[in-house]
């Protein structure tokens, strides 16, 4: 059985996927249409003046829209 092998390069520096007004930024690393749904890896960046939680990461996300469900 040969495993498939399949990444997509992302330089250092390379710009951000979504930028914000306020200066914050999205890079999305990989999204669900290439996981088959499975998840999402992204980076929030903040603007010049930090807002918000600090660095942190979620482990799992209400599926369906769903807010606050356990």
């Amino acid at each position: 059985m040969q495993e498939e092998i399949n990444a997509t390069y992302l330089p250092h520096g390379a710009p951000p996927y979504i930028t914000y007004q306020n200066g914050g930024s999205c890079t999305y690393f990989t999204t669900g249409a290439t996981t088959d749904g499975m998840f999402t890896l992204y980076q929030l960046g903040h603007g010049r003046q930090p807002s918000g939680p600090a660095p942190h990461f979620h482990r799992s996300l209400p599926l369906g829209g769903s807010r606050g469900a356990s």
